[in-house]
């Protein structure tokens, strides 16, 4: 090891796989001031004594899995990329790491993961402005650190970000001042995409028990937004329009973003909700593996009532659903006149788009006569 390392002012890469403290002791009696990327993993929680600013003093890439680290207020000012995976002990507070980010200007990628960070009670400060930030990764940091990170940094709206947050490790705060922060940034590109195309997608994971979000758009500068929420009793309605309500404030957004909502239509709650904050929606996407539930969706959404029909300006419609004739027989058979032989009560629809499943030849004769413009699986039907 002593024979190879006698080389290490030469290496621009090193991945330790099984880094322990014997192979760290050998590090720390060399420095390598040509070195870009430092890769190091262990099998079991370790505590390493390694200073990166006399070991790699120029090091442009960290990524820390498993492993402690001796951290200080680094100088590492051509630092761009620093990845903490998988940390238990060992880390420094989040003072400390603010300020190592402070001092590295050229960031572009920064994630931080299951990493236990050390909250701290430092005064308030001015953020930090990482203005070449590309993706930001921050996930169950405990508690209340990634509130904390996010309010110390100011990044570019093209900043692609991810969140995952546990709401469940916290009861002495309320559900929005936890999410907050995530809030935040929804509303700033919601207003970077104003009159400009964009998808709101609200999904349910871990079976019932997180809120899956994912807001993108099409303006130069919006970063795609994800974020996945562990919410108290399964309360994903509750925090899907949260999200909502944050998305849709100030003035009505001539092209609102289209609505796509995956596995989430079992709560007869959630259009009606999602309808009081985004009323002018024109485009809502419904994925579900349960014919009954899409038709569920689809006597909400096409009540016969008109003054209490939800989304007045919808024009298109997309369902993904692998037996698609289930539902389509329910809906056509609704929608049949009852006066007049052959005859049916179109939707108020310009575009319905099937996906997921073929119709049958008769299922789409209806389907014609309920909407103008029909097609199946992306694909235009004469």
């Amino acid at each position: 090891m002593d024979k190879l390392l006698q080389h290490i002012h030469r290496w621009e890469t090193l991945e330790v796989s099984e880094a322990d403290e014997k192979t760290v002791a050998q590090l720390r009696r060399h420095t390598a001031p040509a070195l870009n990327a430092l890769k190091l993993s262990s099998t079991s929680a370790v505590f390493l004594e390694l200073s990166l600013d006399s070991f790699a003093p120029n090091v442009r890439a960290v990524h820390i899995r498993d492993s402690g680290l001796r951290w200080k207020t680094s100088n590492l000012s051509g630092l761009q990329e620093l990845s903490l995976l998988d940390i238990a002990s060992g880390m420094p507070d989040v003072d400390t790491l603010i300020d190592i980010l402070s001092q590295s200007p050229e960031l572009t990628r920064l994630r931080v993961e299951q990493t236990m960070l050390r909250r701290t009670q430092r005064q308030a400060r001015n953020p930090i402005t990482l203005s070449h930030l590309r993706t930001l990764s921050l996930g169950h940091l405990g508690r209340d650190v990634i509130a904390q990170l996010l309010k110390s940094i100011v990044i570019p709206s093209t900043t692609e970000c991810h969140f995952s947050i546990s709401l469940n490790d916290y009861e002495d705060t309320s559900v929005w001042e936890q999410v907050d922060p995530i809030g935040q940034r929804f509303l700033a590109l919601a207003a970077v995409s104003r009159g400009i195309q964009s998808t709101l997608r609200f999904s349910k994971e871990h079976a019932g028990w997180a809120l899956g979000l994912v807001y993108e758009g099409k303006a130069e500068g919006h970063g795609r937004l994800s974020a996945e929420v562990e919410v108290l009793a399964g309360n994903t309605l509750g925090m899907a329009e949260l999200f909502a309500q944050q998305i849709s404030q100030g003035e009505p957004n001539p092209c609102p973003p289209v609505l796509r909502v995956v596995d989430l239509i079992s709560d007869l709650e959630l259009l009606p909700r999602l309808h009081g904050h985004l009323p002018h929606t024109e485009e809502i996407h419904i994925e579900d593996d349960n014919p009954h539930l899409v038709t569920r969706a689809l006597d909400a959404i096409f009540t016969p009532h008109p003054s209490s029909r939800l989304f007045p300006s919808l024009s298109t419609l997309t369902i993904q659903n692998p037996r698609p004739n289930e539902w389509a027989d329910w809906l056509i058979k609704r929608q049949k006149r009852q006066y007049k032989r052959g005859g049916v009560d179109p939707l108020p629809l310009a575009t319905l788009k099937i996906q997921g499943g073929n119709l049958t030849a008769e299922n789409m004769k209806w389907m014609r006569k309920l909407v103008g413009n029909v097609g199946v699986d992306n694909e235009q039907m004469p």
